[in-house]
């Protein structure tokens, strides 16, 4: 709690570093025990070993610890987020290729002219010039509703609170239900967000350039 008595909230920075390597191992196994309709598909997955780290419940998060959609705040915690998601996974990924070997196609003078590469730390970049990478792609922003909507209404993506409240068609043994869902930051902590219909255009965009920022696959 704050000199106010009301409760603050900050991000487990560690937590999220603790479970990124554990999550690109996992993710890095899909695409050996997966099953492909065509060969040329198993090709194309085993050749390049793409995966795509994103993030769920970002809004609700951010605006959780005081900083509104879009804003200034926001920007900035949203960007350091997404930099230790990139230099983690990709650490994980080099180290996993001193384990497993590097993707196919991986040829380090090219791929160390690349712009993600060079925003990397210096640490990460020497990892992955010692062992290389398993994974070509290792980020992307994916709009997770579905996904959302199963984590108890969790905000998606990247994108701002639909509704504080909503209603939604539920399909149940009984048949169709329409049930009352709430945002799980307002159910849980009273966090009163900025809704879809109240953040601007520009705002919008500035959210996704700055998603973009850390992504090397797309948003």
């Amino acid at each position: 709690a704050g000199r106010s008595g009301k409760v603050t909230y900050s991000f487990d920075f560690a937590q999220l570093i603790e479970d990124i390597p554990h999550i690109v191992r996992a993710m890095d196994n899909v695409i050996d025990r997966a099953t492909y309709p065509l060969p040329e598909q198993a090709a194309e997955a085993r050749s390049k070993r793409r995966m795509g780290l994103g993030v769920l419940g970002l809004a609700n998060a951010i605006e959780t610890m005081g900083l509104p959609y879009g804003s200034p705040g926001f920007l900035r915690m949203q960007k350091r987020i997404d930099k230790v998601i990139a230099n983690e996974a990709y650490r994980a990924s080099a180290l996993l290729a001193r384990e497993r070997g590097s993707f196919e196609l991986f040829d380090y003078e090219q791929y160390s002219k690349g712009d993600m590469f060079r925003s990397l730390d210096d640490d990460v970049r020497a990892l992955i010039k010692k062992h290389g990478l398993r994974n070509s792609h290792l980020t992307s922003k994916a709009p997770t509703g579905t996904i959302s909507m199963t984590a108890d209404n969790v905000s998606s993506g990247i994108e701002p609170v639909f509704e504080v409240r909503t209603q939604r068609a539920v399909n149940t043994p009984e048949g169709p239900q329409i049930v009352t869902l709430e945002d799980y930051a307002y159910a849980q902590f009273g966090t009163v967000p900025r809704t879809t219909a109240q953040v601007t255009a520009q705002e919008h965009v500035d959210v996704l350039l700055a998603a973009s920022r850390w992504t090397d696959s797309a948003v």
